[in-house]
């Protein structure tokens, strides 16, 4: 089963690290990058149909909180599982992420040390959900 990656995140280092570690432990995962939230929105638009939305809390243009009230406006968009990563989130920050919508707020440093863990679980859900 092939599962669509939507990563929202103006950091190329972080989207590049992301992409080796999703590619080296499950090539069936497709992952697609858009610099910020306008660009989420335009994919979406666009016809893309992604099992995972991954979201950078801070991001110019459209930021994670922009994007998520987009999203969980949009009754098309609604459904689709939401995980805002952060380099630097405050409790009042995920407060305010979970407020706005998302499934889930993690660390970025967080994935990165247990992305076997992260994937499993994430596209476990959206096998179960289908």
């Amino acid at each position: 089963m092939e599962y669509n990656l939507l990563v929202a995140d103006d950091d190329d280092d972080d989207v590049m690290l992301l992409t080796q570690y999703v590619q080296s432990i499950n090539k069936s995962v497709r992952l697609t990058h858009v610099w910020n939230g306008a660009g989420v929105v335009q994919k979406l638009n666009e016809g893309l149909h992604p099992d995972l939305i991954l979201i950078d809390a801070l991001m110019p243009v459209m930021n994670g909180h922009e994007l998520l009230t987009q999203l969980r406006n949009n009754e098309a968009w609604y459904h689709i599982p939401t995980v805002v990563w952060s380099g630097l989130v405050s409790d009042d920050d995920v407060s305010h992420f979970y407020r706005a919508g998302a499934n889930s707020c993690v660390m970025k440093q967080d994935i990165f040390s247990n992305m076997d863990a992260f994937c499993r679980y994430w596209f476990g859900l959206v096998r179960f959900g289908q």
